[in-house]
């Protein structure tokens, strides 16, 4: 059924329930309102996602650095060692 106006001043009928026009305009703020409080929500939340993840793979990475970093020191070390004790030692890589 359509939207009749019968008063200008006081109220609308939608239906059959009459509404006021205060509650007409509360209801019409709120909708909108409501829609962008979620719209926040949902950025707020994938914006601590990112945060999350982007936390988790840099420390997967500084952790893998630091693996290969410490692999290469180590062949080093066992080359300069072989070295000194008059040991041939050839590089994998």
């Amino acid at each position: 059924m359509p939207l009749r106006i019968l008063d200008q001043e006081r109220s609308l009928l939608v239906s059959s329930r009459s509404v006021s026009r205060t509650q007409l305009y509360r209801w019409m703020w709120l909708g909108p309102i409501t829609l962008a409080a979620f719209q926040v929500y949902y950025v707020r939340e994938v914006g601590a996602a990112l945060v999350i993840f982007s936390v988790l793979f840099t420390s997967v990475g500084a952790t893998a650095l630091m693996l290969i970093l410490l692999d290469r020191a180590g062949q080093r070390t066992l080359a300069w060692a072989g070295r000194k004790c008059g040991l041939e030692w050839q590089q994998v890589m």
